[in-house]
């Protein structure tokens, strides 16, 4: 697993390469909420993820509703993959709408809302 963040102005991008899973969990929260305190924007770059666990979508999921707390905009590059795709049904996390939390916010979990630049999160 290789992340790679950049800064420019407001707008953060996160990059990640490889497989994302629990053996790399504390290393992607951490990222994730340095991410986020450095971005008033954040790209959260999937494209390269080869390989998707639970933990990384939880913690996916944690990082985008701590954006919507933080009125911070979210967006996932790369969640339409095939990849990605797969982890969310076999996980379960497939849903015809997002949480209460994220009511008119979007949710990448949300079954017709992926795609190849997914869901703008505006808080």
């Amino acid at each position: 697993m290789n992340f790679e963040f950049t800064v420019s102005g407001d707008e953060g991008v996160l990059k990640m390469e490889g497989a994302v899973g629990i053996e790399h969990a504390e290393e992607l929260r951490k990222v994730l909420i340095e991410s986020i305190e450095r971005s008033g924007s954040l790209v959260l770059d999937i494209e390269q993820v080869d390989e998707v666990d639970l933990s990384a979508l939880q913690l996916l999921c944690s990082a985008q509703r701590s954006c919507v707390r933080s009125k911070k905009k979210l967006t996932v590059r790369g969640a339409g993959s095939q990849v990605f795709q797969k982890a969310v049904q076999s996980a379960g996390c497939c849903c015809d709408r997002g949480c209460a939390l994220n009511e008119g916010n979007g949710c990448f979990w949300t079954v017709g809302e992926r795609g190849d630049e997914q869901g703008d999160h505006d808080g």
